[in-house]
């Protein structure tokens, strides 16, 4: 996830560390007097010491998660974090054994010696409890104290270190945590923190658990939501997982959320700009993506992550700039490779996602663009982009689904240059992509990896195509087909989804009409395409030419079948996107002979002699420009 995920993180130990700090001053001022107690007693120790929610009294005030958890702090010894006051505590508990600070400051430290434990140490502030800090006697597990503690209904969220070390455990609903004694696998507690529930360790879990559990982390986000509506993590958060998940419009709205709390923050101005691309506003996007160059440091990784989406809609959009994505995707793989090797976690992976990304577009472009040597520099592009995702994935807490973007990617790259034979590539993908679903029973991460299998079969389809392989065609086809159609709900809005089950469409009849020479059957599938790759005030993720030529080849079949009027409408359109790209360099002026040509014909045969003569006059003035 991008940085502004990773903001739930910082914020949770902002309100931790403080904490700790007057802790350790307040162990060093008393040491420990109470006798040695074994861990497993705290789960018969006397209603005192027990850690529990509030009693039912007070319930009414309390939701409930989708797995039917109570969201409320935990109860310890009469002790609410949050609700119960200095004077309570003392009416409770009686005097401390220790105070720091002085009474009349609005911040104040009290230890108390309670037994099983070592110390049990108050944070007040405002004369009202704000955490406490459970010294245990001695080390426990963490599994079996969540046992003990009535904790093991909830879903934990590890808590780590900068440098990914697992230090800790959250639990969310009750306002918990487990802070380990030494950084090991076997995860021993040795203090347990309580506090006021808050919406910051409900946005940690759900940026540790979007990509296996996109569903449950948008639950923790709503509830985040519902505890603090003004958190613009939260609101950021959710619109990066919704963009992941192809949700587009949703990602703008809560994108704009984010940024009405916490204006110009170039991590959400990002994600909104993303989204802005998938809802086909790239005029849009690409100014949000100006103030973040302008408004960052030129060494902030978010300025490379600007560049790589920037490149992309080069590469991939209308105007096909190749060799300027090229020199961008560069200067953004120039920022990132130093970040990869950085001692912060979140930095150094988020810097290789960069890396992973960014090569796989150089060979993209390479691959698309007019370049020599192809054949040389793509595949060199691409193992250099398979490296670092391997080293992601295998090194550093990656998901394998970026080894389905790879290969999604290698497969569209020599899509532009070398129709290589998919079925190696697309086996392998297969493969991996029934590991993945295997182990998942989220909804929406079953629809994300579909979405993408989807995306490696009409990749392969390309390549079928250009091989004039029919029957590979149409069984790439066929199967990209059956993964967008099922996955294709949460996509509604976003026009890269419209154009690539558009584009199956289109590959499928056009696999009839120039292999097969089945008109009729083409005509089926070009039904189905044309209202998806039909021309808008929005911009579909394609240039003009390649759609254009795809719309002049639907227009022969429907001609064939009779389908006059849509045969002619649809050549039209597709005719003045190939002039487009003619005047912008994308598209040879010779390939203009066709579309015009064939109107000429059409017009002639519906006795239309003035609209007929015109078009041929179009076409030969083409030719003659070409002399």
């Amino acid at each position: 996830m991008q940085r502004s995920v990773s903001l739930g993180m910082r914020a949770f130990w902002l309100l931790l560390v403080p904490l700790a700090l007057a802790f350790q001053t307040a162990h060093a001022q008393s040491p420990g007097e109470s006798e040695a107690v074994n861990p497993s007693e705290v789960e018969t120790a006397e209603t005192a010491t027990s850690l529990q929610p509030p009693a039912a009294d007070n319930a009414s005030s309390t939701e409930e998660t989708p797995r039917g958890v109570t969201v409320q702090a935990a109860k310890f010894s009469g002790v609410v974090p949050g609700k119960t006051t200095a004077a309570e505590v003392q009416t409770a508990w009686g005097e401390p054994a220790q105070q720091l600070g002085e009474e009349a400051e609005s911040e104040r430290i009290w230890i108390y010696q309670i037994k099983p434990f070592r110390r049990v140490v108050v944070n007040l502030v405002e004369a009202r409890v704000r955490s406490l800090i459970v010294e245990l006697e001695k080390p426990a597990t963490a599994d079996g104290l969540a046992q003990r503690l009535q904790l093991a209904a909830i879903v934990p969220v590890e808590v780590v270190d900068a440098s990914g070390a697992a230090i800790g455990q959250a639990f969310p609903e009750r306002g918990v945590v487990f802070s380990y004694a030494a950084p090991t696998d076997s995860k021993q507690v040795d203090h347990i923190l309580l506090e006021t529930v808050s919406a910051v360790s409900f946005v940690q879990r759900a940026e540790s658990r979007w990509r296996r559990e996109p569903q449950a982390a948008l639950a923790d986000l709503a509830t985040a939501i519902e505890l603090d509506p003004e958190s613009p993590q939260a609101y950021g958060v959710r619109a990066a997982i919704l963009w992941q998940q192809g949700m587009v419009a949703e990602a703008l709205a809560a994108a704009n959320q984010a940024l009405e709390i916490q204006a110009d923050d170039p991590d959400f101005r990002l994600v909104k700009a993303q989204a802005l691309v998938g809802l086909g506003q790239q005029e849009e996007a690409m100014r949000e993506i100006k103030a973040i160059l302008a408004g960052s440091e030129p060494g902030d990784l978010v300025v490379a992550r600007a560049m790589t989406t920037l490149a992309n809609v080069l590469a991939t959009g209308r105007d096909r700039k190749y060799q300027l994505a090229t020199k961008i995707f560069t200067e953004a793989i120039r920022l990132a490779d130093p970040l990869a090797g950085n001692e912060d976690a979140k930095v150094r992976r988020s810097a290789k996602d960069v890396l992973v990304e960014a090569h796989l577009g150089v060979a993209y472009s390479i691959g698309w663009g007019n370049w020599k040597q192809k054949d040389q520099m793509v595949p060199r592009w691409l193992d250099r982009a398979q490296a670092f995702a391997g080293n992601r994935v295998n090194r550093d807490g990656g998901s394998a689904e970026l080894l389905l973007t790879v290969a999604q990617a290698s497969l569209a790259a020599h899509a532009g240059f070398e129709p290589i034979d998919p079925a190696a590539q697309v086996t392998k993908a297969q493969e991996l992509a029934a590991k993945l679903l295997e182990k998942s029973t989220d909804a929406g991460c079953r629809q994300r990896i579909g979405w993408k299998l989807g995306e490696i079969f009409l990749a392969a389809t390309e390549l079928a195509v250009a091989r004039e392989d029919a029957k590979a065609a149409m069984n790439y086809g066929q199967q990209a087909r059956e993964q967008f159609e099922a996955h294709a709900a949460p996509r509604q809005a976003s026009l890269l989804a419209r154009y690539q089950l558009g584009r199956v469409y289109y590959l499928l009849g056009a696999t009839q009409t120039i292999h097969l020479d089945r008109h009729e059957e083409a005509v089926d599938w070009y039904g189905k395409a044309a209202p998806l790759l039909a021309v808008t005030d929005r911009q579909l993720p394609t240039d003009e030419g390649r759609l254009g030529e795809a719309l002049v080849t639907m227009g022969v079949s429907f001609w064939e079948a009779g389908l006059r009027q849509q045969a002619v409408e649809v050549t039209e359109q597709g005719a003045n996107l190939m002039r487009t790209a003619v005047v912008q360099g994308t598209l040879q002026r010779k390939s203009l002979d066709v579309p015009f040509g064939n109107l000429a014909s059409m017009r002639q045969a519906l006795g239309h002699e003035r609209q007929a003569k015109g078009f041929q006059a179009i076409a030969e003035k083409n030719q003659t420009l070409r002399r």
